[in-house]
């Protein structure tokens, strides 16, 4: 799953971290998209989900499963779901690999509209992802990279993703 959660790529910058025993680790995380099942959960309803972890060792280990409820999106946002639900392959690659993402000109100029022509709070994610694809992808432009970081700073309503917009802003390296 893609999601955003500063505590994992914590832990992934830096390495195994051993933890004593009892102790846990604990982290938000936003899901957006599952490259096998689009949306995370695309139906309203309440869902069981847990985390797993796989050490390098192949041992497993699960967290007890928490109840999560998702609600129908507000009707204004409704569009913007159901626009990024039929376009979920090219929202796949914009997220997972924008470094490599092909994406339609008539997705991008859709994107571009639902960043600046809505207040859609799928508009802070979209102007991040587009920031970092044009500033890793295949269209490379400099100045879009920047337009969609402003975006995504003032749209924000993430801490996570106004830090990341921070760092693209800045010049530093975004984390993976």
């Amino acid at each position: 799953m893609v999601g955003w959660s500063d505590g994992l790529r914590k832990v992934r910058k830096t390495g195994p971290k051993l933890l004593p025993q009892g102790e846990s680790i604990t982290m938000d995380l936003v899901i957006l998209f599952n490259r096998q099942e689009g949306f995370f959960a695309a139906t309203q309803g309440k869902y069981w989900i847990s985390g797993r972890l796989v050490t390098t060792t192949n041992e497993e280990f699960e967290a007890p499963p928490v109840q999560i409820e998702i609600r129908e999106p507000p009707r204004a946002e409704r569009a913007v779901w159901e626009w990024l639900n039929e376009h979920k392959d090219e929202y796949g690659r914009l997220v997972q690999v924008p470094w490599e993402a092909k994406l339609s000109e008539e997705f991008v100029l859709e994107c571009d509209r639902i960043c600046t022509q809505t207040n859609s709070l799928y508009g802070e994610y979209l102007a991040l992802f587009l920031s970092r694809w044009y500033r890793e992808g295949p269209n490379k432009d400099a100045q879009q990279s920047a337009r969609f970081a402003e975006i995504a700073k003032a749209k924000a309503t993430s801490e996570k993703v106004r830090t990341e917009a921070e760092k693209l802003l800045s010049g530093k390296q975004p984390t993976p």
